[in-house]
């Protein structure tokens, strides 16, 4: 069974085809599970859509797909101050899947650099986006996965790099938080699109999640167009093969189900 658990349609404001496409995509590469998990974000000019005008649409195109099942999904991003912003949003629309993403920290944006010329070094950015994403999912729990473990590896100061050993405890709390509340990580294989050696999370924030006891990963492409949806999705498998996990994960009305390696 192949699955992509994170793409992105022109629902996003960045994404590039429609979810019909998208989803006649997913057939001519043989996807068999495609969730659909457009962007919420919370600040000004953020990408964001209604969500019942969002759900009639995927959910008449899912009622129609006979050879993909079409998942329901967002991609929320979390920020500690956007808990009550974030459920109030998920409320009453049932979604099949939710993804919670740090894209900021401290309202300062990675991808734009605004996070980076208020901190001076990559750890104190590693600090931060740890100890940050612990008091986001904390404040917000209504969320299956979190997304892009190791985003910040993608931008400014921390491009490149990995989390400190000093860091490894704040790491593992948060780690620890989203194994006590069943809460997965996926394989985003983007980063090599990113130009990174490495998917997000790299091998090592991985295989520490294994260690832990975590056992709830997807794999997404975290796809804005039709040419990379699917991409490296059997690298991943095997990556998730070497941490000793035999089964991805994959969501429906809110559950994970699982299928064997």
């Amino acid at each position: 069974m192949i699955t992509d658990s994170h793409c992105h349609s022109t629902w996003s404001q960045d994404g590039k085809a429609s979810p019909e496409q998208m989803l006649a995509a997913a057939a001519e590469r043989q996807i068999d599970i495609l969730a659909i998990t457009d962007h919420a974000d919370f600040m000004p000019g953020d990408s964001i859509f209604a969500p019942e005008r969002y759900l009639e649409n995927l959910h008449s195109i899912a009622a129609s797909s006979r050879k993909v099942k079409l998942i329901c999904g967002v991609e929320l991003g979390i920020q500690a101050e956007h808990a009550d912003l974030c459920r109030a949003f998920v409320a009453g629309h049932n979604f099949d899947f939710i993804i919670a993403s740090m894209h900021r920290a401290r309202e300062l944006d990675f991808y734009y650099g605004e996070f980076y010329k208020h901190h001076g070094d990559a750890n104190e950015c590693w600090k931060i986006y740890l100890e940050e994403s612990l008091k986001a999912v904390r404040a917000f729990e209504d969320f299956d996965v979190f997304g892009h473990l190791d985003l910040i590896r993608r931008y400014g100061l921390t491009r490149g790099t990995k989390i400190p050993a000093q860091l490894g405890s704040e790491l593992d709390e948060l780690l620890s938080w989203l194994i006590e509340h069943n809460k997965g990580i996926e394989i985003n294989t983007s980063g090599i699109r990113y130009g990174l050696e490495s998917f997000h999370p790299y091998l090592e924030i991985l295989q520490r999640y294994c260690q832990m006891g975590g056992q709830i990963v997807t794999i997404g492409s975290d796809s804005h167009n039709i040419e990379t949806l699917g991409e490296n999705f059997l690298p991943a498998v095997e990556m998730l093969k070497s941490c000793g996990i035999q089964r991805v994960a994959w969501y429906k009305n809110r559950q994970p189900h699982f299928a064997d390696l």
